[in-house]
């Protein structure tokens, strides 16, 4: 969250992140969707198959 100063010293917060009060506590959590989900577990799947053949190589290049 980055804070820029505006005339009168009021504070405006600018990004993506809610302000704590804007939000209460008792709020029940967001709704996730299985298809989000799904493809941000594909990727991870393909990150660490990416990983394990980085690895490979360089073991090999070390030989």
């Amino acid at each position: 969250m980055v804070e820029q100063t505006v005339p009168r010293k009021k504070v405006r917060l600018v990004g993506l992140a809610r302000r704590a009060s804007s939000c209460p506590s008792s709020s029940q959590t967001p709704y996730t969707d299985p298809m989000i989900m799904e493809q941000l577990q594909n990727k991870d799947e393909r990150i660490e198959a990416l990983e394990t053949q980085n690895a490979t190589i360089l073991a090999e290049l070390a030989d």
